[in-house]
This record gives structure tokens, sequence and C-alpha cells, in this order.
């Protein structure tokens, strides 16, 4: 089913943090994007192993900060200057709080979406942008589908 997701007041209450993910063309309405799409494809499998390389390259934090070190890693190359100054200390701070709010906003997402559908089990993919506006204000529309158990 297509719904609008009332994703405003995620959007809102996380937009102090949009200048930590302008590396992303819309900054934290794009991370929250990130979390609805990726909601419901976490598998609890994979928390016996949180802490392995695996896990956190298919975590949406891993990504989301990979995403993120391949811009800092692009932009100093263009200003090798400002190498040794990023490196004294700020890298460090600035991953954590992407690292935070990403799993944060990811949480909210996951109850906002459970509260909705009261399903355990369901896929959230993108409408097609040629049909449907993405974005309704700070909202976000999306299909939800639910999934058989086996």
């Amino acid at each position: 089913m297509n719904i609008i997701l009332g994703t405003e007041e995620i959007v809102k209450k996380y937009m102090q943090y949009d200048s930590f993910f302008c590396f992303y063309e819309n900054g934290i309405k794009d991370v929250v994007r990130n979390a609805v799409l990726n909601a419901g494809k976490r598998k609890s499998y994979y928390v016996d192993d949180q802490y392995s390389e695996v896990y956190w390259l298919r975590s949406l934090a891993g990504r989301t900060t990979s995403d993120w070190e391949y811009a800092i890693d692009s932009s100093l190359d263009h200003d090798p200057s400002q190498v040794r100054a990023y490196q004294m200390g700020q890298e460090k701070i600035d991953r954590n709080v992407i690292e935070l709010v990403v799993e944060q906003i990811e949480d909210e997402v996951e109850r906002m979406i459970f509260a909705l559908t009261q399903e355990r089990n369901y896929r959230v993919t993108a409408l097609d942008p040629r049909r449907y506006n993405e974005w309704l204000g700070d909202d976000l529309v999306v299909n939800i589908t639910r999934i058989q158990e086996e």
C-alpha cells in the first residue's frame, strides 16, 4: 500500500545535525529516507555479530559512515593543507555524531512503521519518482508491503 509516512517530526528533530550530512544531496532528509527504505531489513541473526566488519558494512550507520569517509577523502584530496587540522580530533567527533544520529533515526523509523503496521515483517520501497513526489514537505511517500512468514 502507498502511504505518506509522518517523518516530519523526525526530520525536524534531527535538522540540527544536517551539516554533518552535507555529503548527501538532501542532508538529514536523505538519512531519514535511507532509514525508511532500510526498515524491516535488519535481521536478528546479525545482532550476535554486531561488532564484526560484515555487520557494520550492512548496517545503515556503516554505509552512511562509509559515504562520509569517501566524501572527506575526496575533499581532503582537493585541499591537502586541511588534512592535519582535520586529523587533530574533529574526525572522531564527527564520526561518532554521524553514527549516533543515524542509529537513533533508524530506531525511531522502525518504531514509527511498527506502530503504523503492527507488523514485524514488511518491505518498504520507494515509489516511482516519475509518477509520485517522494517528499510531501518533510513527510516521505513510500510503499509498504507485508511479508508472509514461511
